[in-house]
């Protein structure tokens, strides 16, 4: 099959929206979109939507097939999901870690922890509690493997 066909046939198939339960058990509903890259492969992402702009936001990539893009794309949403970095009494006052290391996205005004956007001075406040303490900082692209 052209890889044409291959992306045709998969959107006639693939669900628009996937649904993911978080941490708190709470169900997270995301929009299914991607493309073809023309004798490349295919790039998925999600976004939630009820936060489209700060709110999670995940992309998986295969050579091959956008049924494997997709079972990396879900399997990613579900790990990164399962994981708190955030306090919980933080959702309603000035964000605090759990423990000594988080994982999210940095955006225009700060970064998206837990699905929640810390502006960069709430981040800065956050980062302050670890004074004297090292520290590695490391960037890496959205998930795309």
């Amino acid at each position: 099959m052209k890889p044409s066909e291959t992306w045709t046939e998969f959107l006639k198939l693939a669900p628009r929206t996937i649904e993911v339960v978080d941490f708190e058990g709470k169900t997270r509903r995301f929009k299914l979109e991607g493309g073809e890259r023309e004798h490349f492969g295919y790039d998925l992402f999600v976004r939630e939507e009820a936060q489209q702009e700060n709110g999670y936001y995940f992309k998986a990539f295969s050579h091959s097939s956008p049924h494997e893009a997709l079972e990396k794309l879900i399997n990613t949403v579900r790990s990164e999901l399962s994981t708190r970095h955030l306090e919980p009494s933080s959702h309603s006052g000035p964000p605090t870690l759990m423990c000594d290391k988080a994982r999210g996205r940095v955006v225009y005004c700060g970064v998206v922890i837990d699905g929640k956007l810390i502006s960069w001075p709430d981040f800065m406040r956050m980062s302050s509690s670890y004074e004297g303490w090292e520290f590695s900082l490391k960037f890496t692209p959205c998930s795309t493997s």
